[in-house]
């Protein structure tokens, strides 16, 4: 049975050959070949993205950092972290989503639907529309529903792990959540771009509604597994501040004691409460430039296709 990237690459393929064979019917019926190109890019973008949603491994991943933090938690939340993941994933919220998915397709697809039933001139370029971008909706409204459940839980389980001041490198995992979830988002917007540069032109509604749902889940999704432990992080710093203050009152002003009480407690006044390394930091601005190069990339293979078909 096909898992992860064999099931996304499967189902690209799929849709993108089953999609093209009409553009191929209509190439040798004499269709222009200008307008042919642009479907069949279209096509393959849509392909590609639905491709890419279903074969990213978010469950497994998550799953993993879940087990990676068992350490933080105390021994009864770690089954109900386990339980509260496989709700997260899996809820009726997913199939009410595909559904408004389906019927946003639709709305969004409608004329290419009708110009097909009434077999109007050129209906066979865009024949396709009607089946794949209500497809294609179906799976980013589930995702992005996950996305955010699954977010929602990271901030709750920031809320129970134990901090240790000493080591927070532990907490770098909620960061490496966000970045996660948010790069899965950015590579699929960066379709968008690319669909414009390979074709030369770009409608409203190929890139608004994406735009319009998408990036506020992305902020959530980057914000919410780190918010849940930085709460967490902001009463372990309290705490541990007030325990010291009340250690170096009982010291002698001067002594070695007090000195190492007052370096560690500034040590803890100043640790970031946000669990967002430089790494974390250096990684999340390098996804953010991935959509110019997608840019560029596009513009590239938009010269050379150009050049081999004439569409100059």
């Amino acid at each position: 049975m096909l898992r992860g990237w064999r099931l996304g690459l499967a189902i690209t393929l799929g849709i993108g050959a089953a999609g093209s064979l009409p553009l191929l019917v209509a190439y040798f019926g004499g269709y222009e070949v200008h307008s042919l190109y642009r479907s069949f890019v279209g096509l393959w973008v849509n392909a590609v993205v639905v491709g890419y949603i279903v074969g990213r491994p978010l469950f497994p991943m998550l799953a993993a950092d879940v087990e990676h933090l068992t350490p933080a938690l105390d021994p009864a939340d770690r089954s109900v972290a386990r339980t509260e993941l496989s709700e997260a994933w899996s809820n009726r919220g997913v199939w009410v989503a595909r559904v408004i998915g389906v019927v946003c397709g639709m709305i969004l697809s409608a004329q290419a639907g009708i110009d097909a039933l009434e077999r109007r001139p050129g209906f066979l370029a865009y024949v396709w529309v009607p089946v794949v971008v209500p497809l294609l909706w179906a799976t980013i409204l589930p995702a992005l529903w996950r996305l955010i459940r699954m977010s929602l839980f990271v901030r709750r389980l920031g809320g129970r792990v134990r901090i240790d001041l000493g080591d927070p490198r532990l907490l770098g995992a909620f960061a490496d959540i966000g970045i996660r979830h948010l790069l899965v988002i950015i590579v699929g917007l960066s379709v968008i771009p690319m669909q414009a540069i390979l074709t030369g032109q770009i409608a409203t509604v190929d890139f608004v509604p994406a735009l319009v749902v998408t990036v506020p889940v992305a902020l959530m999704v980057l914000l919410l597994p780190m918010w849940g432990v930085r709460s967490a992080v902001i009463v372990a710093k309290r705490i541990e501040l007030e325990r010291l203050a009340e250690l170096a009152k009982a010291s002698e002003h001067g002594s070695d004691r007090y000195m190492l009480l007052s370096l560690y407690r500034r040590q803890v006044a100043d640790m970031s409460e946000w669990p967002a390394s430089a790494g974390a930091a250096s990684r999340l601005l390098f996804y953010v430039v991935i959509p110019p190069f997608a840019w560029i990339a596009a513009a590239l293979v938009q010269n050379v296709a150009s050049n081999v078909l004439g569409l100059r």
